[in-house]
């Protein structure tokens, strides 16, 4: 089992290209509550960071949806993770939402 708070753990990080502006992890050997500690450690490193387009400076922001699979397919694991995305979204960015 991995400690996320101070070792990332290539065997257990599965990524994905979700689409266009998203991504995924699948992390099969981390508990909930490392998930969740790997999540705020992004958002963290990525809050605040500057970076330019096209001439004009911008704020990175970056918003996490975790879920725990317990039970289901796939497809309603992912569901589940663009619902808690989506809300880190509308409650403002740089959060983390987990069910």
């Amino acid at each position: 089992q991995c400690d996320w708070s101070s070792d990332v753990c290539s065997s257990d990080l599965v990524p994905g290209i979700w689409d266009e502006a998203r991504f995924l992890m699948l992390l099969p050997a981390t508990t909930a509550e490392g998930a969740i500690a790997l999540a705020e450690r992004l958002v963290q490193s990525c809050e605040g960071q500057d970076f330019v387009h096209q001439s004009a400076r911008n704020k990175f922001t970056i918003s996490i949806g975790v879920a725990r699979y317990e039970s289901g397919t796939a497809d309603e694991l992912i569901a589940q993770a663009a619902g808690n995305l989506s809300q880190a979204r509308r409650e403002g960015g740089n959060r983390v939402v987990s069910s």
